[in-house]
């Protein structure tokens, strides 16, 4: 179906192909994580929704779905983002958050502080498909803690 002259659209494994002149493969919106990280002393990394290596500094985090911030009640990062992406996409990145609301959403370039500067998201899936078409502002998605 995806190689056919139609525009066609379906899911296979929690991902949305859509398919036309060229085949473009979104993570679906649905059951996408919500990880309430242990309050640490240390830096720490998770695995989040089997596609972000996420590495936060001490402190208290959580981590869900772009999407998942008005169900959170918690408001969506303010101002423009870079870089532009198809909604469809940007629902589905990793926002960390702390007490205080999002505090970075490093694919779109967006930290609220200098402490939030400090967590990083890398695109790093279990199964890749291909190589990784998009990346962080500023190199805010390098793994670990800490600067760039």
């Amino acid at each position: 179906r995806l190689r056919s002259d139609a525009a066609v659209a379906c899911t296979l494994g929690r991902c949305l192909w859509q398919g036309g002149e060229s085949v473009v493969v979104l993570r679906e919106r649905r059951h996408l994580p919500v990880v309430e990280a242990e309050p640490v002393q240390d830096c720490r990394e998770l695995l989040w929704d089997g596609r972000f290596r996420i590495a936060l500094p001490p402190g208290r985090w959580r981590v869900l779905a772009l999407s998942a911030l008005a169900a959170a009640r918690l408001a969506p990062p303010p101002g423009p983002v870079s870089p532009p992406l198809p909604a469809l996409a940007r629902a589905t990145l990793p926002a960390i958050c702390g007490v205080e609301g999002v505090a970075a959403v490093p694919h779109l370039g967006y930290v609220r502080d200098d402490r939030a500067a400090l967590c990083r998201a890398r695109f790093a899936p279990r199964q890749p498909l291909v190589a990784p078409l998009f990346a962080p502002a500023d190199g805010a998605g390098a793994a670990g803690c800490g600067p760039p």
